[in-house]
């Protein structure tokens, strides 16, 4: 076996005792745009471009953080998304009725 595949089957146990139901592959040949590492929530798979051994475990286990921390980030997203909906609607209701009032003012009967 290979380092890479070794390493790669480390990697894979550790996140199974963390009970998460993903993959890691290492692709250090697939790195992109800098990142060391980034998850497919999709297809449950924990890349890491590195087949350094300490900085995968590190990324490995920045990734799993980001995995475990998401559900509370959708949430702050979530309510941040219904805010904005808030104040997107409440200003076109303000915009609706200045034009209204406008135009009754442009348009009035003497």
């Amino acid at each position: 076996m290979s380092r890479e595949v070794d390493l790669e089957s480390e990697l894979n146990q550790v996140i199974k005792k963390f009970g998460l139901d993903y993959i890691v592959v290492i692709s250090p040949r697939s790195r992109s745009s800098g990142r060391l590492g980034r998850v497919d929530l999709n297809r449950r798979i924990i890349y890491i471009y590195t087949d350094d051994s300490d900085l995968a475990y590190r990324v490995l286990f920045h990734e799993i953080l980001e995995i475990m921390f998401k559900p509370l980030i959708d949430k702050y997203i979530d309510l941040i998304n219904l805010l904005i909906k808030y104040i997107e609607d409440n200003l076109y209701l303000e915009k609706e009725r200045i034009i209204n009032d406008l135009l009754k003012i442009l348009f009035k009967r003497s």
